[in-house]
């Protein structure tokens, strides 16, 4: 009996050590992957032996097996091989925590920044008998942060660009909406005081003259207007709201057909067309659309202006048509640059600026605006908005 339960320990005895023995091997299997995916390598020096032996991530990440302290030294770079010494001795003498950053080129010849922290580890007498850490590559880390760095810079040299450009504009504003209108005003009352002391001048030239300077400062009065209307487009700060285009819509209509009620145009505005965005902002870009689709179909007896939306590759777009003169899209490049404007021969152009501020607005929003047309066929101007 007793040789039997000898055997029966002994047997329970041996699938304990088995199962130690798995669970052994699975755990350092988990440590193993766990480095591999963590990209962290564990190392062990025995100052004493001078033996290295490291993880299979260790060995990965330095490209060969380490065996000695001189082998992992040859492996630093040249220029940081005194800075790696200077701290493993550290340790050694003073157990000082190993902490350094330092270039390795691997035996295939790529240079790897190496992130290595560590510890000493003593005997009973307190001397340094053994060093142990880890070890991780960075080099991937140190670009991003490199490049985020660059990128913060060169973000910090664009604000400040643009500090100076709202500056610039804000005198630009200053000088356009005082010294400019005030020169402006006196050429204009001068030429009014002229018409009012020769209404009837003898000499049609003098007398048109006049009244050319008389409308060239009105209309440098209208673009001067015009121009700092786009610039605070430009600068204002943006409320998010829902914004119903198709009411907007509808009251600028209203206010056209009351403006001119000799106009025969009919107004075809569908119905929904909600969108988050800047109500102000938003009127302003119906605004310029429809009133130019009112101005390039001025000269058509039963002239149609319609406000809709449809899908267009995948989103919603909204547009305003009009059955006018339309325009070349050959031209159509000029249409929301500022100040540029198409060249026609009907004398219906513009300030060239409308449609610029429509641009710049959309483009705010997060939008993107297009046209098309074509000489005697109408216009259709097209603007996207971002889902709210």
């Amino acid at each position: 009996m007793g040789f039997g339960k000898d055997n029966g320990e002994a047997a329970q005895a041996a699938e304990l050590s088995c199962r130690s023995e798995e669970r052994l091997i699975k755990s350092e299997r988990q440590l193993a992957e766990a480095q591999s995916i963590a990209q962290i390598g564990s190392w062990e020096w025995d100052s004493i032996s001078d033996e290295i032996s490291g993880s299979d991530e260790f060995n990965r990440i330095f490209g060969l097996i380490l065996s000695t302290y001189d082998s992992f030294l040859e492996l630093v770079h040249p220029d940081d091989r005194v800075t790696v010494h200077e701290a493993v001795q550290e340790t050694l003498s003073h157990q000082a925590p190993y902490n350094v950053h330092y270039r390795i080129i691997r035996p295939d010849g790529i240079t790897c920044v190496i992130h290595a922290r560590g510890a000493a580890v003593t005997d009973g007498s307190g001397k340094t008998v053994r060093m142990i850490g880890t070890v991780q590559d960075v080099t991937e880390r140190n670009r991003v942060e490199a490049a985020l760095e660059k990128l913060n810079i060169e973000l910090t040299a664009r604000a400040v660009e643009l500090e100076c450009a709202n500056s610039d504009m804000e005198a630009f504003n200053y000088t356009a909406s005082h010294d400019l209108r005030t020169h402006l005003n006196s050429i204009y009352g001068f030429s009014q005081i002229l018409l009012n002391l020769c209404p009837d001048h003898p000499d049609e030239q003098i007398h048109s003259s006049i009244l050319q300077i008389k409308a060239s400062s009105e209309r440098m009065d209208q673009l001067i207007a015009a121009i700092l209307d786009f610039s605070r487009l430009l600068q204002c700060e943006m409320a998010r709201e829902e914004v119903a285009l198709c009411s907007i819509a509808n009251d600028i209509a209203t206010m056209l057909g009351l403006a001119s009620p000799e106009r025969r145009v009919t107004f075809k505005i569908a119905e929904g067309g909600s969108v988050c965005g800047d109500a102000r902002l938003l009127r302003t870009v119906l605004e310029n659309l429809i009133i130019n689709a009112w101005k390039y179909s001025s000269r058509k007896e039963d002239a149609v202006i319609e406000f809709g939306m449809k899908e267009h590759e995948g989103e919603t777009a909204y547009f305003v048509r009009d059955n006018g003169v339309g325009f070349d899209m050959a031209h159509a490049d000029k249409l929301f640059v500022a100040f540029r404007r198409l060249d026609r021969e009907d004398g219906l152009a513009g300030q060239g600026i409308g449609l610029a501020a429509v641009q710049r607005i959309i483009s705010r929003h997060g939008g993107r605006v297009w046209a098309e047309s074509a000489p005697g066929l109408g216009a259709t101007f097209y603007f996207t908005m971002p889902d709210s």
